[in-house]
């Protein structure tokens, strides 16, 4: 009989928890502002977004009209195979994998591309706090501290 009652107890409690989440829950919800899903986007300005590309800041435009590749076989052969997918600094946007091959090519042009020197790397005689490859300085601080 007590074990009876102590899930009798438990049970009417997990009831009127479920109650007051489900009564609670729409009341909450009301409250809260509705933020609709994509409202943080920033639209493009409207002469600037109709008259030019996406990346027209960033990369040079082709504007002859023309498309670029006329299959897959020929996208394949021209961007993909030259392309390193790794490439961190990209001449240009296109890398051969474009929904239609007409759009790959005809939209921006080669861009120069300036790659960063990297630090020299050290060797592993070095005394130096090595990071990877490359030698780290000790952080020195002050003295003082109010300064």
């Amino acid at each position: 009989m007590f074990i009876k009652l102590k899930s009798m107890k438990s049970i009417k409690f997990l009831f009127i928890l479920f109650m007051v989440i489900l009564i609670s829950a729409p009341i909450c919800l009301s409250i809260l502002p509705r933020i609709e899903a994509f409202s943080n986007l920033t639209p493009g300005n409207y002469p600037d977004s109709e008259n030019s590309y996406l990346l027209s800041g960033y990369y040079p435009e082709n504007n002859d009209g023309s498309l670029g590749v006329t299959g897959s076989s020929e996208m394949y052969n021209e961007y993909y195979k030259n392309v390193n997918k790794n490439s961190k600094y990209l001449a240009n946007p296109n890398d051969g994998t474009c929904s239609r091959p007409e759009f790959c090519g005809p939209f921006y042009k080669d861009k120069k591309v300036v790659i960063p020197n990297q630090p020299p790397i050290i060797p592993f005689s070095s005394p130096q706090t090595r990071v990877n490859f490359y030698g780290s300085h000790p952080l020195v601080c002050p003295d003082d501290l109010s300064q």
